[in-house]
């Protein structure tokens, strides 16, 4: 019998935990896992556990341990979505995309990040070396990757993330307009600030913005300079059911990123039937197909002239949020699990 193991990044950035969560209850129980201790709880029936350690051992335990551990077992094939681990063993080494920062040098981000960045392209660069196949999480990551790296088409796998744990459960939508991000440099926050206070001038809306941390020297710059701390309107790092839950009350989300993979934000915006404002930019078109607005993310004139055109056009809300949460029915766990499996 084949013999599978799993190795996941479950980090709280970029989606990884909500990813590994989600994607765990759909694959068999009697392969090989290789978790945080943290994740236990998440496993459910799954039998072979393998505890990675945390901090500068993790990264031996990948390169050096698992390897042995990989042969000794008889491993026949390997998934991961860490960039960092690299497998030199197992027939079959599946590596999956989910952040393409590293192929992305065009912000202003500090000197330790930037080297970060660095060292995780390098890895993988040397990891596709040894992978039979790449999972990519829209075409816009494989196309970001492949202008650094020729990679092979018969490598190359789409697999959008699923979003169906967001559940039908939507009642009355109480807030005009809503926006979800984070304290890092793709997330354009100048342009945010400065649109929501435009609005809240222009057309006294009922909105939250809803950051979590990241980078917290941006935080003390943009706190600073737009006075967040005395914006009730601010929420900071809610929970992913705590912003599941605003969504369904909001009609209309804004995505300002300049690039994301496959933005689990964006997928449940659209299963919480949220009209969309989004950038033209990163994957946002792919996934929202002909359902959303779209602003040139150079322009602040463009995008404010986007969004006052969208809240005066209530008919235009509505059907855009239909048509999205119609849309997000395409986007299944189980589908994205088919693409691992059936590899």
């Amino acid at each position: 019998m084949s013999k599978k193991l799993f190795l996941f990044n479950s980090s709280s950035k970029f989606g990884s935990k909500t990813y590994f969560k989600n994607i765990i209850h759909h694959l068999p129980d009697n392969d090989y896992y290789v978790i945080n201790k943290n994740d236990i709880n998440l496993m459910g029936q799954k039998k072979n556990l393998i505890i990675s350690p945390s901090g500068i051992k993790k990264h031996f335990f990948n390169q050096l341990y698992l390897p042995l551990l990989v042969f000794k077992l008889k491993i026949n094939s390997i998934y991961t979505n860490s960039m960092i681990a690299i497998f030199l063993s197992g027939r079959k080494n599946i590596l999956s995309v989910r952040n393409v920062d590293p192929f992305l040098n065009n912000f202003k981000i500090n000197l330790k990040y930037r080297f970060k960045l660095i060292m995780i392209k390098n890895l993988f660069i040397f990891s596709i070396l040894f992978a039979k196949k790449i999972i990519f999480v829209s075409n816009f990551s494989y196309n970001t990757v492949s202008q650094n790296i020729k990679i092979s088409k018969k490598k190359k796998v789409i697999s959008y993330h699923g979003v169906d744990h967001v559940d039908n459960n939507i009642s009355g939508k109480d807030l005009d307009f809503l926006f979800v991000g984070k304290f890092i440099h793709y997330h354009n926050l100048d342009f945010v600030f400065s649109l929501f206070n435009n609005l809240d001038k222009d057309f006294k809306i009922n909105y939250r913005i809803v950051l979590g941390d990241f980078d917290i020297d941006l935080k003390r710059k943009f706190t600073k300079k737009y006075n967040l701390l005395k914006n009730n309107n601010i929420l900071s790092n809610l929970n992913n059911n705590e912003v599941i839950n605003l969504m369904k009350k909001s009609k209309i989300l804004l995505f300002s990123s300049s690039y994301e993979a496959c933005p689990f934000t964006l997928l449940e915006a659209m299963k919480c039937s949220c009209a969309v404002l989004a950038s033209n930019a990163g994957p946002n078109r792919e996934i929202l197909s002909n359902n959303g607005v779209f602003y040139d993310i150079d322009s602040f004139d463009d995008m404010y002239k986007k969004t006052v055109g969208l809240i005066n056009n209530r008919s235009k809300v509505k059907e855009l949020g239909d048509r999205n949460y119609y849309n997000s029915k395409k986007f299944t766990w189980a589908g994205t699990k088919n693409n691992i499996i059936d590899l």
